[in-house]
């Protein structure tokens, strides 16, 4: 009698599950049912470059007044951020913050550092550490570096 082995693996996300890969070969069996710690890594990677790339269509005054929805997905418009002064910079961590929390829920307790790039003074680079809460994949500490 063959017993269940119980692994350390999460859902994809909806989208993931509908869409997932090309299929290659005929006997590729498609969108991926379950995702091992690398593959979650991608997914959030996906995820978090979709929501900061992402502009919110509300001023930034009403935004910090509410609760996110569906209608406030994305950070606000990066121009309202001066690159050179420090409180700017805090707000957009909050904001950036605040929209991980809202619509990553599968990584916990984010925490990130803006930095300039070294490069364009106007560019920024974010690095976002948490862990993980997805599927039986509990506190897995994640890093990613997103520009």
């Amino acid at each position: 009698m063959s017993g269940f082995r119980r692994t350390r693996a999460s859902r994809p996300l909806l989208f993931e599950r509908l869409v997932g890969p090309a299929q290659t070969e005929p006997d590729d069996p498609g969108p991926p049912r379950l995702h091992d710690g690398q593959a979650l890594h991608a997914s959030i990677a996906r995820e978090l470059g979709d929501l900061l790339n992402t502009r919110v269509p509300i001023p930034i005054s009403m935004l910090e007044g509410r609760v996110r929805s569906t209608i406030d997905y994305g950070i606000p418009d990066l121009s309202a951020f001066p690159t050179g002064e420090h409180a700017a910079m805090e707000r957009l961590a909050w904001h950036v913050r605040e929209a991980i929390r809202a619509y990553e829920p599968r990584l916990r307790d984010p925490e990130l550092e803006i930095l300039r790039d070294g490069q364009n003074a106007d560019s920024l680079s974010v690095i976002v550490r948490g862990r993980t809460e997805s599927g039986t994949m509990h506190d897995l500490p994640m890093r990613f570096r997103l520009r």
